[in-house]
């Protein structure tokens, strides 16, 4: 196959160094657009192998990376509790879940196991449910189908 000298072959792909400005768009990605590592390294043309040798020989930019992941999770968490508070019920219900799992579940419980009462949710739980009437009867039907 003949090719102009400036093409590539389509299977063929010129990755960029992993200069500064590589790094920190790297870290951007991650951050603000919650990206995976690969998804990460794709967007910026740097091979993922490249990033994560020079991430096991810079320590202090692979807490970098980790500090940028978990920016996109607090991200992910602060509009899940936004959710929570505008009276959405599926939201309530994954938060109350992973956040008081000694109370809350979203499956049946056995019945050795002491079953919540609406009187041990939050208080601040109880403030958004009593803003959303129609939140709180749902969340209570459902709270009911699941009991023993």
């Amino acid at each position: 196959m003949i090719m102009a000298e400036d093409k590539q072959p389509p299977t063929e792909r010129k990755f960029r160094k992993f200069g500064q400005l590589a790094r920190e768009e790297y870290l951007k990605a991650l951050r603000e657009k919650g990206l995976s590592l690969r998804k990460a390294a794709e967007s910026i043309g740097i091979h993922r192998d490249t990033i994560y040798a020079y991430r096991l020989a810079n320590p202090d930019y692979e807490v970098e990376v980790q500090k940028a992941r978990l920016s996109a999770v607090e991200f992910v968490e602060d509009a899940l509790y936004e959710q929570c508070t505008r009276g959405n019920v599926r939201a309530i219900e994954f938060f109350l879940c992973n956040r008081a799992q000694d109370r809350w579940s979203n499956q049946r419980r056995e019945p050795s196991r002491p079953q919540a009462e609406p009187n041990d949710i939050t208080p601040l739980v109880m403030e958004v449910l009593d803003a959303h009437p129609e939140a709180q009867a749902d969340l209570l039907k459902r709270l009911e189908m699941t009991s023993p």
